[in-house]
Parts: structure tokens; C-alpha cells; sequence
């Protein structure tokens, strides 16, 4: 069973000016990148779309997660171990919950971002 990861900047609003609640399968994931020494940004697949994307078709949606400095190799490591403790036949694995303060890491301390990146 496919694993879905969720992540939530506040309570949902109902507005279009940005998303608060992204729920994405764990092999929707391209990549990690390490944004500053405080952000972690965790990169979409360029198919896996929560808006319409540029006409270019390079863009991708990203979330972005605030950590405690310097700590993206633990942040990954307990993201890791977050996916594979979860019950086969949930697949529910809660990675930022920033509305109940719920964090797969100690290191996470809040999303910054759920948006859509150019990269072209």
C-alpha cells in the first residue's frame, strides 16, 4: 500500500492566495533540497499538481519546511523513519502538521510554504 504524506501550514481558509494542506503520495516525491540552513524544501514530481503550473511545463510544487539550523541530514533521517513506521493498511504518515504542532522530527518547527516553484 502507497504511503501519503501530510502537511499543513495552518487551518485550511478556503482562500486561493496560498495553500495550507497538501496531502501527496510518498512516490510523488522528486527530491530534497536544502534551501537555507533553516529550510528544508521538499520537491514534487512536476505531474503532481495542486494548481495549474506554467505553460513552459517545468514548474513543480514544493513544500517548505522550517528546521531547526543546520539539522536537514536528522530532519531526513526521521522523515525516513516516519514513512516506514506507518501501518500498511492506514498509509497516513503526518510529516508537518503546523495547526496541532504535530512533526514527524523534532527539528521540523513549522511549513513555511506549500507553492509552485519556475523551474525552468
Amino acid at each position: 500500500m502507497e504511503k501519503f504524506l501530510y502537511f499543513a501550514s495552518a487551518a485550511a481558509d478556503a482562500t486561493a492566495a496560498d495553500e495550507e494542506v497538501i496531502m501527496v503520495g510518498a512516490n510523488d516525491i522528486s527530491h530534497f533540497e536544502m534551501d537555507t540552513t533553516t529550510r528544508l524544501n521538499i520537491h514534487l514530481k512536476k505531474d503532481v499538481a495542486q494548481e495549474v503550473l506554467g505553460s513552459d511545463g517545468d514548474d513543480q510544487n514544493l513544500v517548505g519546511l522550517t528546521i531547526t539550523a543546520g539539522k536537514h541530514k536528522e530532519v531526513l533521517s526521521d522523515i525516513c523513519s516516519a514513512i516506514n513506521a506507518a501501518p500498511v493498511g492506514n498509509g497516513f504518515v503526518v510529516i508537518a502538521d503546523g495547526e496541532n504542532s504535530k512533526f514527524a522530527s523534532p527539528h521540523i518547527t513549522a511549513v513555511a510554504a506549500i507553492n509552485i516553484v519556475d523551474a525552468s
